[in-house]
């Protein structure tokens, strides 16, 4: 789980999320009904749904862990 905390807690949070709006913003403005970038936008909102969930979860396990220790 500390792995998977560096990781997703680490100095690449903001690459990540930083790669993703640039990808939004490729979708939102520039490319208009290219189906190999439609494609890639499917597999890249995947990909960041993915890691919300592991953010989420490695943030409720942090609350879990500092709750637990309190007893």
């Amino acid at each position: 789980m500390e792995k998977l905390k560096k990781f997703i807690y680490g100095k690449y949070q903001f690459v990540i999320i930083g790669i993703y709006a640039f990808f939004m913003f490729l979708d939102q403005s520039i490319v208009k009904d290219n189906a190999v970038f439609n494609v890639i936008m499917r597999v890249v909102n995947d990909i960041m749904y993915i890691y919300l969930f592991l953010l989420a979860l490695c943030f409720f396990y942090d609350m879990w862990k500092e709750k637990r220790h309190k007893h």
